[in-house]
């Protein structure tokens, strides 16, 4: 048994290990050692290799992890934001309104109204000038009645006389187009009843001033034409 141990041992070969595998050239050591701050000097161990590795990956994996990703807040308030704005248009007071009425916290509200201005989701004057041009041509209002609806919308008295200052509007026809519709459904009344009922009418549309008066008379008038034209009875 022995002789077979002894036998074995004086027929085995020594194979080198293969230290080249090991310690990379020269120049590689360098490039591993350099971005970690390390000297340049070879690795002198594969553990210690696989640690100048690892601190490469880590330093080249950092700029990613330092990209912000949105927060749930974040995405809650833009979600939020963008639903009103797709519904019809929102003031910047109107946003922030309902993004506090839904917990957002300050911080992302202020982050998320700077956002949708700066693309111009938001703009009041904008929206003003829409408004002023709607109200003006749909409802017949008059700027006193559109500076409150304007208000009720959260927009600044100075964007408000902005809007109604560039918009190209002729009041005097306006009113006694007003006056004119509104006259024709006066005409069974008394001249001073219809009359008194016609200045009320306009004034309540947001006009004020003299030329109610004027155009209510003038309006009435009309249908007292109209009316006679058509063998009907005028107002008395």
């Amino acid at each position: 048994m022995t002789e077979n141990t002894s036998e074995g041992e004086d027929m085995a070969q020594v194979i080198p290990f293969p230290l080249d595998r090991v310690t990379p050239p020269e120049d590689a050591a360098e490039v591993v050692a350099d971005p970690t701050g390390h000297d340049s000097g070879e690795p002198v161990s594969v553990d210690d290799l696989r640690a100048r590795i690892q601190d490469i990956q880590e330093a080249v994996a950092e700029p990613a992890s330092i990209i912000a990703t949105p927060t749930k807040q974040e995405k809650r308030a833009k979600n939020i934001a963008l639903h009103q704005l797709g519904v019809s248009g929102r003031s910047e007071a109107e946003v922030r309104e309902r993004l506090v009425a839904r917990e957002i916290e300050p911080d992302v509200i202020e982050q998320e109204v700077a956002r949708l201005l700066e693309v111009g989701l938001i703009d009041d004057h904008a929206l003003a000038t829409d408004l002023v041009e709607s109200l003006r041509g749909r409802k017949k209002l008059g700027d006193q009645a559109i500076s409150q609806a304007l208000r009720r919308r959260k927009i600044s008295q100075e964007t408000i006389v902005q809007a109604l200052g560039e918009t190209e509007f002729d009041s005097d026809l306006a009113i006694f187009e007003l006056a004119r519709d509104r006259a024709r459904s006066l005409g069974h009344l008394e001249w001073d009843v219809a009359f008194r009922r016609l200045v009320g009418f306009i004034q309540r549309r947001g006009y004020g001033g003299q030329q109610v008066f004027e155009a209510a008379r003038r309006a009435l008038e009309s249908v007292s034409g109209d009316l006679e034209a058509t063998g009907d009875s005028p107002v008395d």
